[in-house]
């Protein structure tokens, strides 16, 4: 932690914005990974995966559904 009270010229100064930016890049990179990772799990064929899901919890044909719409996109992506 930087100690404010400790700087007494401009290169205590600078050595101190110098650490926390570099503590502000770490935290910006750590931040924006965690938005990534989010932003990736929240893709349409997750949420239609997980809606589905939550709906067919007696009858299993999620599976047979999203195979289906997998195989229709693929077709589709190639054309």
């Amino acid at each position: 932690m930087i100690k404010y009270k400790d700087i007494k010229n401009l290169e205590d100064l600078d050595k101190a914005q110098q650490q926390l930016h570099s503590k502000l890049r770490k935290k910006e990179k750590r931040i924006s990974k965690n938005f990534d990772g989010v932003k990736d799990s929240f893709t349409p064929m997750n949420l239609f995966a997980s809606g589905l899901h939550k709906v067919s919890t007696d009858i299993p044909f999620d599976v047979h559904l999203l195979n289906i719409v997998r195989k229709l996109k693929k077709r589709l992506g190639s054309k």
